[in-house]
């Protein structure tokens, strides 16, 4: 999830007259045969050089894990093979296992119903340990330290459950279940997953489409997590994405479900929800990301089709409106994954897809550029990346930094520092970072996933 509170980012107020000429041309990445099936998309900094690199996953019979490495200026190298019999490979994430400094890689292959971990040593991924197998049909995976250890764990859904391992920092894992067939009351099948904290209590609870619709997990904080239906009506889920639609701090609901159309919830507090209807301009969209496009205080989509990507505008209703077309391919087919980083370090949102057929490229909204006569004036990049998922890393060395919630709230401080903060045990949202150097102090936004 991603989304962006620009009035904090910018120095004067900016207008567009039409936003698909806010984004750069579109920079190819590789295409062809040899990329086909991606089945997901994970952006990381796996080499330790401060630029994020691009970690796919190939199903439908290409069965391989392969990275791009970033060479700055958002160029990267050929392709990278990490596993190229990954079966039937589903996704990948980007997360420090063992507690080295390194983003270890973990997986989940469907064919045979297997969870896999690749440790990251120094930039090459030699090992492929399998921590679990027996769940039929993976579908998505998380990470997060859900019970508060200080440890990485990991929760997968299968199409007939819930799983969570809890990491001990080396490698070990102990699982637990969710939930199961034996323990639902509803005809079970989970299809996609996401993490984020739904009730703001700082504990990372879990957000799965289900055959019954929209499911809450709630997270106590020791890794126990309650469900909670979203949606009155059972209708199946396939695709979650949460955000703020109505700028009030708390998660809201996007839900598409199987037969492509798109549900909006918003989120009352207390874990009450309310459905908004239907978005039907949203129907048959693969995938989605968010961003406040227009700097309105609204979070607006950027959505993936057959062979385009759309932007929508969040109005006062949520209606969604088509804005514009952003890109367009015939050659391409099936715009299926995402993903958004700042790929070049200029403090712009960089958006990556791929296409079934082999094509994976990226484009940059640019929210320096200007149609009118207003100009927009940046503030220095402090640190990188933003959005952030594990940790920023610091361009100068700082007396010291704070990290506080939206709220106010004081969540974190380091003194005389340089280098790397890990941000990975804040749940996703927005915060504020203030950078104290020399009796001054200097603002941002920190965006993390």
């Amino acid at each position: 999830m991603l989304y962006r509170i620009a009035l904090l980012l910018l120095t004067t107020t900016y207008y567009f007259s039409s936003f698909s000429q806010q984004f750069t041309p579109v920079q190819i990445i590789d295409q062809g045969n040899h990329i086909s099936g991606i089945t997901s998309i994970e952006t990381a900094d796996i080499n330790n050089d401060s630029l994020i690199d691009i970690i796919v996953t190939q199903g439908y019979n290409r069965d391989q894990i392969a990275y791009y490495l970033n060479q700055s200026q958002g160029n990267f190298s050929t392709i990278q093979l990490i596993d190229s019999n990954a079966l039937d490979v589903e996704v990948a994430k980007a997360v420090d296992i063992n507690e080295d400094g390194w983003l270890d890689l973990v997986s989940i292959c469907r064919f045979d119903s297997s969870v896999y971990w690749y440790p990251n040593d120094t930039a090459s991924f030699t090992q492929k340990i399998k921590i679990d197998s027996g769940i039929f049909h993976l579908n998505d995976l998380a990470t997060h330290d859900f019970n508060g250890d200080t440890h990485e764990d990991i929760v997968v859904i299968g199409q007939h459950s819930i799983d969570i391992h809890f990491g001990d920092g080396n490698g070990n894992f102990t699982k637990n279940h969710i939930l199961t067939t034996s323990t639902s009351p509803n005809i079970l099948e989970c299809i996609d997953l996401e993490k984020v904290d739904i009730n703001n209590d700082g504990d990372m609870d879990l957000l799965v489409a289900e055959t019954i619709g929209a499911v809450i997990y709630t997270n106590n904080g020791n890794g126990v997590f309650s469900p909670q239906t979203i949606n009155s009506q059972p209708l199946t889920g396939n695709l979650v994405h949460s955000f703020d639609i109505d700028n009030d701090s708390d998660f809201d609901v996007l839900l598409r479900h199987g037969n492509g159309n798109w549900e909006l919830y918003r989120n009352n507090g207390n874990n009450n929800f309310t459905s908004l209807g239907s978005r039907n301009n949203l129907s048959n969209m693969y995938s989605v990301q968010s961003m406040d496009f227009d700097n309105d205080s609204l979070v607006d989509l950027y959505g993936t089709y057959l062979n385009e990507s759309n932007l929508y505008m969040n109005d006062s209703s949520h209606n969604f409106t088509v804005s514009s077309t952003v890109y367009q391919n015939n050659n391409i087919n099936f715009i299926y994954e995402s993903d958004t980083a700042d790929l070049n370090r200029n403090g712009e949102t960089d958006f990556i897809f791929a296409s079934l057929n082999g094509y994976l490229a990226w484009h940059e909204f640019n929210t320096t550029t200007t149609l009118s006569e207003n100009k927009v004036e940046k503030k220095q990049t402090l640190f990188y990346p933003n959005p952030a998922s594990n940790f920023i890393q610091l361009e100068e060395r700082f007396d010291y930094i704070e990290i506080y919630s939206i709220g106010g709230k004081l969540l974190k401080q380091q003194e005389n520092f340089i280098g790397r903060v890990s941000v990975n045990d804040l749940p996703k949202g927005a915060y504020l970072v203030k950078f104290y150097q020399a009796r001054q102090v200097q603002s941002r936004v920190l965006l993390k996933e």
